[in-house]
C-alpha cells in the first residue's frame, strides 16, 4: 500500500464564561479547530481526511440542567465510490456545516427521592437539514443525501 504523511495542528479551548462575571455562572464556550496537510506519496489525499474542521459548542449548566448548541464545519475530502463497471474510482465530499442541539435535565440533585436516578434529554441532530453530495472528477453530483433533521427524546435511569 502507500505511505503518505499528515502535518498538521489541533486547537481546542472550554471557556467557562463565569471567568469574565459572576452572573454568567453556568455558561460557556467549548471551541476547536483542525488544520491538516495530509497526503499520500503519490500528491493524492488521505480518504476521509478533511484539511479543516472547526467545531463550536455553547452551553449552559447549572444545578442538573444543561442546554447545549453545536455547530461543525468540515471541507471536503476524498473518498471512494462505484463507477462504470462496477470498479471503484476516487470521488469528493462536499463540505458541510451540521448543527446539533441538546436539552437535559438529571434530578440528581431535585430533592426528590424516587426521581434521583432519572435524566431527561431532548436532542436535535442536524438541525440545518444539511445535505451530503459526493462529486465525481469530472464536478457531477454523482450522490445526493438528504436524511433531515432528527429528534431523539432519552429518559434514563440509574438504580445506583
Amino acid at each position: 500500500g502507500l505511505e503518505g504523511s499528515m502535518k498538521g495542528v489541533e486547537l481546542t479551548a472550554n471557556i467557562p464564561l463565569r471567568m469574565l462575571t459572576d452572573s454568567l455562572d453556568g455558561f460557556g464556550i467549548a471551541a476547536s479547530a483542525t488544520i491538516l496537510d495530509a497526503e499520500l506519496e503519490d500528491g493524492t489525499a488521505i480518504p476521509g481526511q478533511s484539511d479543516n474542521t472547526y467545531s463550536i459548542t455553547a452551553y449552559y449548566e447549572m444545578n442538573g440542567f444543561e442546554v447545549r448548541v453545536a455547530a461543525t464545519d468540515r471541507s471536503e475530502f476524498l473518498t471512494y465510490q462505484r463507477g462504470g463497471s462496477n470498479k471503484i474510482e476516487a470521488a469528493t465530499r462536499d463540505a458541510v456545516t451540521q448543527v446539533d442541539a441538546q436539552i437535559s435535565y438529571d434530578f440528581a440533585q431535585s430533592g426528590i427521592e424516587y426521581l434521583e436516578g432519572l435524566r431527561i434529554a431532548l436532542q436535535g441532530v442536524n438541525l440545518t437539514d444539511e445535505k451530503e453530495e459526493t462529486r465525481d472528477s469530472n464536478g457531477f453530483v454523482t450522490l445526493r443525501r438528504e436524511f433531515g433533521p432528527s429528534y431523539m427524546l432519552n429518559f434514563n435511569y440509574s438504580f445506583y
